[in-house]
């Protein structure tokens, strides 16, 4: 939802048919429900190349690092193989869906009150702390920038912003520990990312991450996220140590 948000608060020209004149409004974030016989997968393009022995990264790791952030939607079961397909074919060739107005569960009209629930989302998140979803689903359908709003599809788009913007934090400190460790980081254009860190910080970090995901109140509200979290701060903590 944070990733969408972005896009959606960005006003944008669009015409209104009933209007004389162009007019800026703000954009929504437009739930749609899978279509049938679809899966959901990562987006092409979006992994790493390591080269351990060059201590070199290629791919796109800005696309890495915003992991559930960019996704794709698949025919086949296998997302993975599909996924490989399509980024072998020429551009004109690759697959198109189409989503039709049947297929739209809800829309989030962009706010400040929905920037300021985001963002409270956000901060949250990334600091591996609990975020209650059931108080900010009714903090969302309280905002009048809502419509069309199912509880149930709210849950799940909530309960899927925090599993992508955690899962999206491990993987920047992982790249942050290769940074550290020495590692070249390109884009996908080839040119090198240059933010250094320093390894001595990143372990204080790491410790006092892995503290705080041992205790036994530890949870962030998703069973699977909890273990994920925790085994790989445990891991990237041993890694820079």
């Amino acid at each position: 939802m944070v990733y969408s948000y972005e896009i959606a608060r960005t006003k944008t020209n669009t015409t209104n048919v009933t209007a004389e004149t162009d007019e800026e409004e703000p954009g929504s974030v437009i739930v749609i429900k899978l279509p049938e016989n679809r899966k959901v997968g990562f987006a092409t393009f979006t992994d790493i190349i390591v080269d351990e022995a060059q201590k070199q990264i290629t791919g796109d790791p800005l696309k890495y690092v915003a992991a559930f952030k960019q996704l794709g939607i698949y025919s086949n079961p296998d997302t993975i193989t599909r996924k490989t397909e399509i980024e072998t074919m020429p551009v004109a060739s690759r697959p198109i869906l189409a989503i039709t107005p049947q297929d739209f569960n809800m829309f989030l009209q962009a706010s400040d009150q929905l920037n300021n629930i985001i963002a409270d989302i956000g901060a949250q998140a990334r600091s591996f702390s609990q975020v209650y979803f059931e108080e900010v689903s009714q903090r969302i359908k309280a905002s009048s920038s809502t419509f069309g709003v199912n509880p149930e599809v709210l849950k799940e788009v909530v309960l899927s912003t925090i599993a992508a913007i955690s899962v999206s934090r491990i993987r920047n400190l992982s790249l942050n520990i290769m940074r550290a460790q020495g590692y070249k980081i390109f884009n996908k254009n080839g040119e090198i990312i240059s933010q250094i860190f320093n390894a001595e910080n990143l372990a204080l970090k790491l410790n006092d991450l892995k503290q705080k995901v041992q205790k036994p109140e530890f949870t962030l509200g998703i069973d699977w996220l909890d273990t994920y979290v925790k085994e790989n701060i445990e891991m990237l903590a041993q890694e820079i140590a």
